[in-house]
């Protein structure tokens, strides 16, 4: 909350490219981390190693779907990281500020109701859609 609070203070330009940095920090630390990850797996394939239960799992199989993990959230920074660049590079500010600023709680929660509601594709009421109820 401080953080936020001490952002706000700043300029539109100053907001921005911290932003950015602090995406291509995100970005860094979240490559090292799956590159450990990619290794730790890597080597437990090779010495076939298993866990110690009586089901004897090969640790690659839980390793490699938490490698898989990270590297989609590595592909979703990226992407913002992409993002945040286009905009900067057209000196578009107040994108970056809106794309990066921290949400309220009652913003989630409208967001979340109408992705509920656009999801499920019925109306509000309950009934089915289309037609009259029977």
């Amino acid at each position: 909350v401080r953080v936020v609070l001490q952002l706000e203070k700043l300029p539109s330009c100053a907001r921005a490219w911290l932003h950015l940095l602090a995406l291509a920090l995100l970005a860094a630390i979240t490559m090292a981390v799956a590159y450990g990850v990619v290794v730790l797996a890597y080597d437990s394939w090779e010495l076939d190693a298993h866990d110690l239960s009586a089901i004897r799992t090969p640790l690659w199989l839980p390793q490699t779907v938490f490698a898989l993990g990270i590297l989609v959230f590595i592909a979703a920074i990226l992407v913002t990281l992409a993002d945040v660049v286009m905009h900067l590079w057209r000196r578009d500010l107040d994108a970056v500020n809106r794309q990066m600023r921290q949400k309220s709680a009652s913003d989630e929660a409208a967001e979340a109701i109408e992705a509920s509601h656009a999801g499920a594709g019925a109306p509000l009421d309950g009934r089915p859609a289309g037609g009259s109820a029977c």
